[in-house]
């Protein structure tokens, strides 16, 4: 597995969207085995977090 680590913030209006999203790449990640912990966090928040 090659790339960067992901950190994302979505809307502000969608937090379940974002969390089952968030979820479902878990889940993916999980399944592959090679992918270390913490590769793609999700950020839900408002306009404090950026």
């Amino acid at each position: 597995m090659c790339g960067n680590a992901v950190v994302w913030k979505p809307s502000e209006k969608t937090p379940l969207t974002a969390l089952a999203c968030q979820a479902l790449l878990a889940r993916a990640l999980q399944d592959y085995g090679e992918a270390p912990a913490g590769l793609a966090e999700v950020l839900i928040g408002g306009r404090q977090l950026g």
